[in-house]
């Protein structure tokens, strides 16, 4: 199924470019952004799933989604502080973390 994603995706980028000389239709722009989220699907579910009640600040913000330096000390800092992580939605206890976060990362994170 991935590789049939890969070259759907191919397919589009391809046509895309083609036609990248002229100005691009509200149909090539809106086939852009979904090539986009694919792509972001597929990097995701090639990850390997974080385990948050171990990983340390570098590991959450090199694989997970969206997680920059303090947001990823922050979640190491909460459960040194609090214990491990019953559940995901624990994480929305932490300053800077929101549920859209915790939607994008939710296939890559383990408790």
């Amino acid at each position: 199924m991935r590789t049939q994603i890969c070259a759907l995706a191919l397919g589009l980028v391809l046509s895309l470019a083609a036609s990248s000389a002229n100005a691009q239709t509200p149909q090539q722009a809106n086939a852009a952004k979904l090539i986009q989220l694919m792509l972001v699907i597929m990097a995701s579910e090639q990850r390997d799933a974080v385990n948050i009640n171990e990983a340390n600040a570098s590991t959450i913000q090199d694989e997970l989604l969206g997680m920059d330096e303090d947001l990823s000390q922050a979640i190491v800092d909460f459960r040194q502080d609090n214990g491990p992580f019953e559940s995901l939605l624990d994480l929305l206890e932490i300053d800077g973390m929101n549920k859209s976060l915790i939607i994008q990362n939710q296939r890559l994170i383990t408790l």
